[in-house]
């Protein structure tokens, strides 16, 4: 089974029992053949509140089902991938310069947040992830992201 059709058969959302999927990147770049250099990179904005960071990535035509997001050894990773139908007809483009439609970035989170108390929502094109704050030291394990 091809790991794009693993990952959208099997990501359910709340409510229901929760198993998160573990997959590396990279072989679903492979799959949809797609090169780190021939991707779009969305932009991005870090901002630090008083009491947690706000990380915003603009991904205009999506839906939250179309996120994958993650913490994983201090980064946040977000992958991105937009089903298109069969039918639909693909356009004739006369100048091409941006596509949300398959994309990943990653940010370096900072030390002082706990990734374990995260929430993400995608609303109006912004897919808003924010991280609390804490004293603590806090291992940055792997964690899977729901977005709302």
């Amino acid at each position: 089974m091809a790991i794009t059709s693993q990952i959208a058969g099997n990501r359910s959302i709340y409510p229901g029992e929760y198993k998160p999927l573990r997959f590396d990147i990279r072989e679903i770049r492979d799959e949809l053949n797609m090169s780190r250099e021939g991707a779009s990179q969305p932009v991005c904005n870090v901002i630090e509140c008083a009491d947690h960071y706000k990380i915003e990535i603009m991904a205009p035509g999506h839906s939250r089902v179309d996120f994958i997001a993650m913490t994983d050894k201090g980064h946040l990773n977000v992958f991105a991938i937009r089903r298109k139908s069969q039918t639909e007809e693909q356009p004739v483009y006369h100048s091409h310069e941006f596509n949300y439609d398959c994309f990943e970035h990653s940010i370096l989170l900072p030390k002082n947040i706990d990734t374990d108390f995260v929430r993400a929502e995608y609303k109006a094109g912004i897919l808003c992830v924010c991280f609390p704050k804490t004293d603590k030291l806090v291992s940055h394990h792997f964690q899977q992201i729901i977005v709302y």
